[in-house]
């Protein structure tokens, strides 16, 4: 697995996170205070980015569909896909929504009653129509755009134009340099450590928002206390499944693991919608799929920047971020 490892790139790895681990024990409140900062400042003064970034991908993203480009096959003309249909839908949900969309994709319909956009009234018709409309907004097609069209311009790179691997700096080789240079060596390395901070803060954030929740569900279901050795369990976890995911000898058994969940997912869906209110929840699904295409460029574009109630801040732009 680690034959061609960057070991400059490992050891940048590990300083990321020996430097965060001591921050943390040694200025907590500094840490959190620091933290609250960096999130205002992502969340509220970029927002306009995010919020255009979102927009840009939505439209390239029909346009590699619509256009000639959306006919170019990755691997090139005679490439062979490498895993059914089915099993590569399946990786992308369960790399991209995993456990966000079971757990939090099923309650925040309920915050956004609670705390509605647009200065609706809590509580209101018009906060429980928009509430299920922004859920499918926030995990719907922006959000995939975001992973889209990256991952085009990547696979394309490696796959078709013969990039020695998927490490940032073999790709941008036609724009930085062969490496051969000092100054091509230079912006290579500081763009993997880009890509490896990337990594370390995603990872970070999956961590940090699936930890507490798979504790609390696990205390919940056997019964146990939800106690730090737990906790430290889950992440071991995590950690090992993130791991091994880089492996490109379980990569077939990842899909199958991959459609064993969606498939369970989707047992799981069809028992809801036929022992619940089925009709209901058909008739909302039709209703929130009409206000998405309704409302789609005003969610798009909606920065909230006079009324300041925080919902965009809180959803939207955390969620592009």
């Amino acid at each position: 697995m680690f034959t061609h490892a960057s070991k400059p790139l490992i050891a940048l790895t590990l300083a990321l996170l020996a430097a965060t681990i001591a921050a943390i024990l040694a200025a907590p409140e500094s840490v959190v205070l620091l933290l609250r900062g960096t999130y205002g400042f992502l969340t509220t003064s970029l927002a306009w980015l995010f919020l255009l970034l979102g927009v840009v991908f939505a439209i390239l993203a029909v346009l590699a569909m619509t256009t000639r480009w959306g006919d170019i096959r990755m691997g090139g003309r005679d490439a062979k896909p490498e895993y059914s249909t089915f099993t590569w839908i399946a990786m992308n949900i369960c790399n991209a929504l995993a456990a966000g969309i079971l757990i939090f994709g099923t309650v925040e319909w309920m915050f956004y009653v609670n705390t509605p956009p647009f200065g609706l009234e809590p509580g209101s018709v018009e906060a429980y129509e928009y509430a299920s409309a922004y859920g499918m907004f926030h995990w719907g097609f922006s959000a995939w755009a975001f992973y889209l069209i990256p991952g085009l311009a990547i696979g394309y790179l490696y796959w078709n134009k013969g990039a020695a691997s998927l490490r940032m700096s073999d790709l941008a080789r036609p724009l930085i340099g062969s490496g051969e240079t000092f100054a091509s060596r230079t912006a290579g390395f500081l763009l993997d450590a880009i890509v490896v901070f990337g990594y370390f803060a995603a990872i970070m954030t999956t961590v940090g928002i699936g930890t507490p929740v798979m504790g609390e569900i696990l205390s919940d279901v056997f019964g146990i206390e939800n106690s730090f050795a737990l906790k430290l369990g889950v992440i071991i976890v995590f950690c090992t499944f993130f791991t091994l995911s880089a492996s490109k000898s379980i990569a077939r058994g990842m899909g199958r693991i991959s459609d064993f969940n969606v498939k369970l997912g989707l047992a799981f869906f069809a028992f809801l919608l036929i022992a619940g209110d089925t009709g209901f929840m058909l008739n909302n699904t039709v209703m929130s799929i009409g206000t998405n295409i309704r409302e789609f460029v005003r969610m798009s574009f909606n920065s909230d920047a006079i009324g300041n109630s925080g919902f965009v801040q809180s959803w939207t732009i955390f969620y592009w971020a």
